[in-house]
């Protein structure tokens, strides 16, 4: 869903603004990019002192290069403003950690009866992308034929494999 040409992006006060009223309210800290819903809008605002516009810069290529094999977000634009990068782009419904592997999912000890998940940490990459990203990125960590990838993945992730393939090929092409 794209936006409307008549439609004014918020600016990057406002962008600010909006993401101190999430972090008050949900008492959130302090992380190197913070992304910003603005539903209403059907918009995202992801914004920080860290590489955002590269990021743009990538989804934008792929969704014009390959928008019929990978769906990404849409991007509206992007701009830099008091030493912070801003990106505009199409809002995903449904937030995803998009660094899910073990190390980052805290257990019971053993002995200490049925193995129950405490906590998912490492949110640092988390934000708004598609379902198929989640998965990608969860099986790329993945050893191969290992019991995360075969027994874990798919009890709690929708196989996204045709899109997996474009991901590994992707990864692999940048040397990764």
């Amino acid at each position: 869903m794209s936006l409307s040409k008549s439609c004014k992006l918020p600016t990057p006060t406002e962008a600010r603004e909006a993401a101190d009223s999430i972090r008050r309210s949900t008492k959130g800290g302090t992380q190197p990019y913070f992304p910003v819903p603005f539903p209403s809008l059907n918009l995202m605002v992801k914004f920080g002192r860290s590489s955002i516009i590269p990021e743009g810069q990538c989804l934008w290529t792929i969704r014009t290069y390959l928008g019929d094999i990978v769906p990404v977000p849409e991007v509206y634009g992007w701009c830099k403003d008091d030493g912070e990068d801003f990106l505009y782009m199409e809002l995903v419904r449904g937030a995803t950690h998009s660094d899910l592997h073990p190390s980052n999912i805290l257990i019971t000890r053993a002995g200490e009866g049925q193995a129950r998940i405490l906590a998912l940490i490492d949110f640092e990459q988390s934000g708004w992308y598609p379902a198929y990203w989640e998965y990608s990125k969860a099986r790329w960590t993945a050893e191969i034929g290992g019991e995360w990838e075969t027994m874990y993945l798919p009890r709690i992730l929708e196989r996204h494999d045709d899109a997996y393939k474009h991901w590994d090929y992707f990864c692999l092409s940048l040397g990764v």
